[in-house]
């Protein structure tokens, strides 16, 4: 698994910029861990782009809500 999600965003003047947020397996409880990769499953993204979903969400101020698709 890779530990890191990039992003990126463009600045008011149009230059791409990128932004590197660095998740180790530490800063997310174990349980919370296998929560996350069988929602990213079910929904069948990689982890990487769901936490992208949930990042971008917190940036623009809400809170990312998607229902874990029954199996």
């Amino acid at each position: 698994m890779q530990n890191h999600t990039n992003t990126s965003t463009l600045a008011n003047n149009g230059e791409l910029t990128f932004i590197t947020i660095k998740v180790i397996p530490s800063d997310i409880q174990v349980t919370d861990w296998e929560f996350v990769r069988e929602w990213a499953t079910r929904l069948g993204v990689t982890l990487e782009e769901l936490l992208k979903r949930i990042l971008l969400a917190a940036v623009i101020g809400q809170l990312y809500a998607e229902k874990i698709p029954e199996l």
